[in-house]
């Protein structure tokens, strides 16, 4: 017969044969009171509304009955939400410092990669969460409880095997501040702001909000899915025992509905913006590779006798994202960063040869990636030629020797008082063979000073 209880219920029985079954046995059941009912007087619709009134709820019939005759297909679903949590658990063990943004006091570079794998821890708990409600697993909200305590524990074991030391006290949640970047940026600075900041290094902009963001909000996320895990255990616990869960329910509902509004949002948000920008920059070959190249040119090109102001300005209206901005009376700089790197513009005082104060103007590149490099013979010549360059070696060989690629420090600076410019260039060239013992890896760093068009001094290590 079709009726809506028995529907609902044959929904929660997950094995096949049980559920013919359990269904088999509450349709006899509700037979014989619809029966009783039309011999009392009843017509045969309203027999059936009083039959499947007294049946009960049938959420709370399900559980019972569906615990009982299924047991053997639990495990599945439980296991592959154990090894998933476990798998999350190292992963935030190993890597929790790349997450970190306010660790000794430093901000920490962005990773839109973090920013994903952020997204997808606080996505997993939900998912499984409304799972476990929908199946009635209450072994699954243990396991979710139980992974925060190993995440609050696991930075604390690693800051102590380390030897890590901070100014600042250590986030224990820090894989979920990737997953508030998008909120910061586009909160604090607007959409067009964030949109820069995709594929950059630059962090969130030092305020209140970003602050609460960073170093409230994941506790209150942690706490948030340790308090729906705790509800929706008790709540399976009650149904089990056949006991009121409507309270439950509703809050249940509630975490649901409101962490599955958040997650979208902030999926389709950081999704679509990076899509966008990522094909944006594929039609324009706007590459880290190109734009690395194209901000070292920037810093050979610019002009440091300009006014610093106006070379402030020029940066900007070039495109480049200005992260921070300072025009103190004792030091004027700003940051700017790009897909290829970031940029310090910087003016400052200085003790020149004769011991008086002297002012000068530097426009630096720094490589916001650290690189490690296979051990082939292309990399091996590169960095042979790198370890050649000595005292004497023209600058226009260096430019044209296609070996700035290797560079992770460029800085040009202009004297005033001695009408000098100089250009320091730092290269390195880490090489990694698995095949070889770290200690044995070949490594080149050279730090290069560059002065009328010349180097006029080489420091190899």
């Amino acid at each position: 017969m079709k009726n809506k209880f028995l529907e609902k219920v044959a929904e929660q029985i997950e094995d096949e044969r049980s559920r013919e079954i359990i269904t088999a046995e509450l349709e006899s059941h509700l037979l014989d009171k619809i029966d009783y009912y039309v011999d009392i007087g009843y017509s045969k619709e309203e027999a059936e509304k009083r039959a499947t009134e007294e049946m009960g709820n049938p959420e709370d019939t399900a559980v019972p009955l569906n615990s009982l005759h299924h047991k053997k297909h639990r495990a599945v679903p439980i296991i592959i939400c154990a090894c998933l949590l476990l798998l999350m658990f190292i992963f935030s063990y190993k890597f929790f410092t790349d997450f970190h943004y306010t660790l000794s006091s430093l901000a920490f570079s962005h990773r839109i990669w973090l920013d994903f794998i952020s997204l997808g821890y606080v996505v997993a708990y939900p998912v499984m969460l409304i799972y476990a409600h929908k199946k009635n697993e209450k072994i699954i909200p243990v396991l979710v409880v139980i992974s925060f305590c190993l995440q609050l524990i696991a930075p604390s074991v690693e800051e102590a095997s380390s030897g890590l030391s901070n100014d600042e006290p250590l986030n224990m949640v820090c894989v979920y501040q990737p997953f508030f970047y998008s909120v910061i940026k586009i909160f604090a600075e607007g959409f067009p702001a964030y949109l820069k900041c995709i594929f950059t290094a630059a962090p969130a902009r030092y305020s209140v909000l970003g602050n609460f963001c960073y170093e409230i909000m994941p506790y209150i996320l942690c706490a948030i899915f340790i308090l729906w895990s705790t509800i929706l255990f008790f709540n399976i616990l009650r149904k089990e025992q056949m006991t009121n869960t409507k309270s439950g329910n509703l809050y249940l509902k509630i975490f649901e509905k409101a962490m599955t509004i958040i997650i979208v949002l902030n999926l389709i948000i950081v999704s679509c913006s990076t899509a966008f920008v990522g094909i944006k920059n594929l039609v324009s070959n706007n590459t880290y590779s190109s734009k690395k190249q194209e901000m070292i040119d920037y810093v050979f090109d610019t002009n440091l006798k300009n006014n610093l102001s106006n070379l402030a300005d020029s940066i900007e209206n070039d495109g480049y994202y200005l992260y921070e901005k300072s025009f103190d009376e004792d030091e004027k700089y700003c940051d700017y960063y790009d897909i290829g790197g970031s940029f310090v513009l910087r003016s400052s005082t200085y003790e020149n040869d004769d011991g008086k104060d002297g002012i000068y103007t530097s426009l630096t590149y720094y490589d916001t990636y650290s690189h490690t490099y296979d051990n082939t013979p292309e990399i091996l010549s590169d960095a042979n030629k790198i370890k050649n360059i000595d005292i004497g070696t023209s600058f226009d060989y260096i430019k044209n020797s296609d070996l700035l690629k290797y560079a992770d420090i460029i800085e040009k600076t202009y004297y005033e008082d001695k009408k000098e410019t100089e250009i320091i260039i730092n290269f390195s060239v880490d090489v990694y063979d698995k095949n070889i013992s770290i200690e044995n890896n070949y490594s080149c760093f050279r730090e290069l000073t560059i002065k009328n068009g010349v180097v006029t001094n080489s420091n190899y290590w």
